[in-house]
């Protein structure tokens, strides 16, 4: 199962929880007021939105998510304690404040998870599943409130909020399965590290976070939709009947709703989004029906469809690729600062001129943000489209030079390339590849002319060596590539200039065996000649190495190899009478294996 389903999952059981106690929570508070309701909201989301930045900053600098999703989670169900034995509105808002802490530092890493596992072509699709996973768990959850409560007669919220840990612990545990993507390389930088900053997004990414902040003013907690339902004499079953029907809307179509947007684009998707919910809310703020407030909750379920995804998806396709957790977590922030004024906004006019009020004037604004959103995308498209054709000229350029590469150097080792810049291969020189493979280091010197040999013990190598020398250069016999092993070469003494050993001595079966293939290396070598060498070593990671016995280990990747170090290298060195020509250099792969390049030349 990869990463996608994985925290689709882990959301879906995780908002179970939460969603068996979040529409309870204005009715738990009806007697407290709009405005401490909007006072909770608001501080709650603001801060988890301040934490949800910083936690993407953190991500993006150590590329440690799984770790800091695990924390958030954690902290949230440690939280949901809070609220089992709260007693009035101070209970509740510790609850929400732990809570919402812990989805601030969650969030940002785990849609880049999510970004990096989409891939560049599905990140519609990818956040549209999460969001449509995100919202069947929700719906579920209210559902298993709602017969909770029908079930029991004493209406006893307090149980209800016991019983939604149940869900929120399975999520937590689903975390452990997640397989976080690594570097390839071990690279250590040392740049100083860069704060996160605003100037550092790009300028498309920017322009549509304030837009969505713009909007965000607008779109109060969806506490005061409860709210609203309960003022209409809604009982509190039946609320949770409409915000379950919102959820199951929202959930049927964000996947849809995701697919769409990435094979034809955002622009129109999120403008009828944004276009829907003001109409929404004006709506809410003339409704004197239960039939009426049917009609809307479904509508505000296909609000949801239409833009949470596609926000995030939008954020994600524009942000630079190192600053993904970061942009993500600037908008999760945008979305969460614009919560506050707005939901204390809503709170003071509903509070001030009523409920109509409030709605009407959300609405408005919204309508706004949808003309200025669909303006603001039309110039990126113009833009992108420039671009489009730009790069498209040039990545034919790109592949004419990238297919002449590829056909001159073949798949050359890059320490080896090295050498060549450095001039210490020449056409005047006589060149050995010592277990040479299919020949990927010999592309680039049969096709200009250099004087090849090759060994190797596997025929069906030294077959595809001659078929590629044959069809590389006229100059060639069949005798210069010969099936034989590196320690045993019928070689004469001191025959080549330039001899290349690549990935070859880690095969060694033991210290005896690695020695007769170096001495014999030795022997074919011209005095002044040059060996280079790429083998495995325990450099950099001897504590994670098993020893086997004769010098071989079994590495964390799986495999077995016989491994030196830069003691064994020098050793050999000195015992050889050679000189090195440049410091050994190891490269750690991922932790999993260390290659060092080994290039020393024979005294004249």
């Amino acid at each position: 199962m990869n990463n996608v389903w994985l925290l689709s999952f882990v959301s879906f059981f995780t908002d179970m929880g939460t969603y068996m106690v979040t529409p309870l929570i204005p009715i738990f508070l009806a007697s407290s007021g709009p405005m401490i309701i909007g006072i909770i909201d608001g501080v709650s989301e603001a801060l988890t939105s301040l934490l949800k930045f910083f936690s993407g900053y953190v991500s993006d600098r150590s590329k440690k998510r799984k770790s800091l999703a695990i924390l958030g989670y954690g902290l949230s169900g440690i939280g949901r304690i809070f609220l089992v034995i709260a007693s009035s509105w101070v209970g509740v808002f510790v609850w929400k404040l732990i809570d919402r802490t812990g989805k601030g530092i969650r969030t940002a890493p785990r849609d880049a998870i999510i970004s990096e596992a989409g891939g560049k072509q599905k990140q519609g699709r990818s956040f549209g599943l999460h969001q449509m996973m995100d919202m069947l768990g929700a719906a579920i959850g209210i559902g298993i409130a709602y017969l909770l409560l029908t079930m029991d007669g004493n209406k006893d919220f307090r149980s209800v909020f016991l019983y939604s840990l149940i869900p929120v612990g399975i999520g937590f545990c689903l975390l452990f399965a997640i397989k976080e993507k690594r570097e390839n390389t071990k690279v250590i930088s040392r740049e100083p590290k860069a704060k996160p900053s605003w100037k550092k997004l790009n300028r498309e990414t920017r322009q549509l976070l304030l837009i969505i902040m713009l909007f965000t003013v607008a779109n109060s907690s969806n506490s005061f939709l409860l709210l609203r339902a309960t003022d209409l004499g809604i009982s509190a079953t039946s609320v949770l009947l409409l915000y379950l029907v919102l959820h199951l809307v929202a959930s049927l179509f964000s996947y849809t709703s995701g697919a769409i947007s990435d094979r034809f684009g955002h622009k129109v998707i999120l403008t009828v989004g944004y276009l829907l919910y003001g109409f929404v809310y004006i709506g809410f703020g003339m409704v004197s029906s239960v039939t009426g407030l049917w009609l809307l909750f479904i509508l505000y379920g296909f609000y949801i469809a239409l833009t949470k995804g596609i926000e995030k998806s939008l954020v994600a396709s524009s942000a630079p690729k190192d600053l993904k957790a970061t942009s993500l977590g600037m908008y999760s922030m945008v979305t969460g600062i614009g919560l506050l004024p707005a939901s204390l906004l809503t709170g003071w006019v509903w509070q001030e001129f009523g409920a109509a009020t409030s709605f009407y004037l959300n609405g408005c604004i919204a309508l706004v943000t949808a003309l200025i959103l669909y303006k603001v995308l039309s110039g990126h498209a113009s833009k992108s489209t420039d671009e489009r054709i730009g790069t498209l000229k040039k990545n034919r350029i790109k592949a004419v030079i990238d297919m002449n590469l590829a056909e001159q150097f073949g798949d050359m080792d890059i320490y080896l390339f090295d050498q060549l810049l450095k001039g210490r291969v020449t056409k005047d020189m006589q060149l050995l590849d010592a277990g040479c493979g299919s020949g990927r280091n010999l592309v680039y010197f049969l096709r200009n002319g250099y004087s090849v040999y090759a060994v190797d013990q596997s025929a069906k190598a030294i077959e595809a060596v001659q078929r590629m020398a044959s069809q590389l250069t006229t100059d060639w016999s069949v005798e210069r590539a010969r099936v034989e092993p590196i320690e045993s070469m019928s070689f004469e003494n001191e025959s080549f200039d330039f001899i290349i050993s690549n990935a070859v001595l880690h095969f060694a079966e033991n210290e005896e065996h690695f020695r007769q293939m170096l001495e014999e290396l030795w022997r074919v070598l011209k005095p002044g000649g040059i060996l280079f060498m790429r083998l495995a070593s325990s450099i950099g990671i001897e504590n994670v190495v098993q020893p086997l016995g004769n010098e071989r280990y079994l590495l964390p990747d799986g495999s077995t190899r016989f491994l030196v170090n830069e003691r064994t290298m020098a050793g050999m060195t000195e015992k050889l009478q050679g000189v090195f020509l440049e410091p050994i250099k190891t490269v750690n792969v991922a932790g999993q294996r260390c290659m060092s390049t080994w290039v020393i030349k024979k005294n004249a």
